[in-house]
């Protein structure tokens, strides 16, 4: 069928441009209403009143607890707007950020429902992987070995007088044509969920361990400790769905262990200790935090946002961050920091504590229907995909606690992608009843 290949190859260069930051957010959202109109169209392909169809469709997952979470969620982001001293702004938001992804979203389960089991998902994000790879290490490469000129420099800083170790963890977050650093780790939780359940399911064993390894270079050298200890949350957690990926932790945790008494060696653990940790465990959280570092500056920065959410807890600054600044300077003054820095609490500021227990409850619902697809399909590579969902969402929801990422490419990945083992548990559960 055509409009289910075309899909496909949507849906294939979306993924693959997301952490690229090239011509802005149009192709990503030219590409998201791409995917609504194919996915539609491979749904209603074998029906004469297309349009009936689709709403007999839309109907039948109305009824499902998912649809009510979602409605909550772009019910209470909607009304966020109407809360922001710049609604216009917030409203462009709205559009692009939450109805456009969860309009996508829905298009896509909907569409995996009917023929989700048909394609090798893991597949195409191992090729979109590959090129990822490609892009990252060959400009990575050019400013190792460069002498003089550096592409995609951000003209701001200086690496002609950096050692190659410095390089690596500079580079992160200062080429220009990824999209920034935190972004960038956030996409790698997805790449290293896929690499490593191929991996423990003994598929495509010596390209599961090199993409493996390499992912997690890439996740290093990206310096973010969030989602490194999330990654590493995850690789635990996979023991619940195979037994021998208890063998693949030890592995992990020896080449942790390697990788740690390197970054001593070499004396390059300022990229990952940045707080006076004596202080820390001394309870001198005030003097840890005027000395620097991200840590205390997020304890401070989750205790006074928290008592500035609990003293308004329904009404927000509205969507976007740039309310925050407007509207809280004083409380930004105390923080420290100037957003949320946890997704839950980022998202309590913005809409009000409803927006972000409507998000919980969405992902609540969204993990367990993979969890009973996991148990009650029998079928191996939907188990494996169900448990790339699973680990996937850890890890992406394990970061977003110490940052608030689920927003512009990130959050499109991660409607894009759990759209897809989302929709296959919704037509198992359908085909059961």
């Amino acid at each position: 069928m055509h409009a289910e290949r075309l899909f496909k190859y949507i849906f294939f260069i979306l993924l693959v441009i997301i952490p690229f930051d090239i011509g802005g957010t149009t192709p990503r959202y030219v590409l998201s209403i791409l995917i609504i109109i194919t996915c539609f169209s491979a749904v209603t392909s074998s029906c004469t009143n297309k349009f009936s169809e689709a709403c007999a469709v839309l109907q039948g997952f109305s009824r499902h607890p998912l649809s009510w979470a979602l409605g909550f969620l772009l019910i209470t982001a909607l009304i966020s707007v109407f809360m922001s001293p710049d609604w216009r702004y917030s409203f462009g938001i709205f559009c692009n950020e939450y109805l456009l992804n969860i309009i996508m979203f829905i298009a896509l389960l909907l569409f995996s429902e009917k023929y989700g089991r048909k394609t090798d998902w893991a597949r195409i994000v191992t090729a979109a992987n590959v090129i990822f790879l490609t892009f990252y290490l060959g400009l990575m490469s050019q400013w190792l070995l460069g002498q003089d000129e550096f592409w995609f420099l951000d003209t701001g800083i200086s690496i002609e007088s950096e050692s190659i170790g410095d390089r690596i963890f500079v580079f992160s977050y200062a080429n220009t044509l990824f999209h920034g650093f935190v972004h960038t780790s956030i996409y790698l939780t997805l790449l290293i969920a896929v690499a490593l359940i191929y991996l423990v399911k003994h598929q495509h064993k010596i390209r599961s361990i090199i993409l493996l390894a390499v992912n997690m270079f890439v996740m290093i050298s990206t310096t973010r400790r969030g989602p490194i200890l999330s990654v590493s949350i995850g690789i635990i957690a996979s023991s619940l769905f195979y037994s021998s990926a208890k063998r693949y932790f030890a592995i992990f945790f020896l080449l942790f262990c390697i990788a740690v008494s390197a970054l001593f060696i070499s004396d390059k653990t300022e990229y990952f200790i940045r707080e006076d940790w004596k202080l820390l465990l001394q309870g001198e959280v005030r003097k840890a935090k005027d000395m620097g570092g991200s840590i205390p500056l997020r304890i401070y920065t989750y205790i006074t946002f928290t008592k500035e959410v609990l003293k308004h807890p329904f009404t927000g600054t509205g969507l976007g961050k740039r309310n925050i600044s407007r509207v809280m300077p004083d409380v930004i003054k105390e923080a420290g920091l100037i957003h949320g820095h946890n997704a839950f609490l980022e998202l309590a500021i913005e809409t009000g504590i409803q927006g972000a227990l409507a998000l919980l409850v969405t992902i609540l619902i969204q993990a367990r229907m993979l969890w009973s697809c996991w148990k009650s399909d029998n079928h191996l590579e939907i188990k494996g995909l169900m448990a790339i969902g699973i680990l996937f969402m850890i890890m992406f929801w394990g970061a977003n606690m110490f940052d608030d990422v689920f927003r512009q490419g990130s959050s499109t990945l991660y409607w894009l992608f759990m759209a897809v083992p989302t929709g296959i548990a919704y037509g198992s559960v359908r085909r059961n009843v």
